[in-house]
């Protein structure tokens, strides 16, 4: 339990604690505060500590879609519209259909 208790207190600290596995005595005695009570204390970091990851999973989620929304945005968007050879040949076609 000490050392998930140490891990739960690196995941709420600045990425430089977590970094050097490292945790200031401030973040140390705020974690202990919290844990007062009854055992649930620890299930409630846990839940926390699980949110947290799981919003973090999320927003990278989230951003991944946005760029390869992005990304097919601007494929259907370069389908769409003809490029200058297509142009150029669809005139050519309508010339030849007005000769007949």
């Amino acid at each position: 339990d000490a050392e998930y208790f140490f891990d739960l207190l690196l995941g709420q600290s600045r990425a430089s604690a977590s970094e050097t596995h490292a945790v200031s005595i401030t973040a140390f005695v705020e974690g202990c505060m919290r844990m007062r009570g009854d055992a649930s204390g620890i299930d409630l970091c846990c839940v926390e500590k699980q949110t947290r990851l799981i919003l973090e999973n999320l927003r990278k989620q989230q951003s991944e879609t946005s760029r390869n929304l992005a990304a097919l945005s601007d494929g259907l968007r370069h389908l769409c519209q003809p490029d200058d050879d297509q142009k150029s040949g669809s005139t050519a076609e309508k010339a030849a259909h007005e000769r007949l």
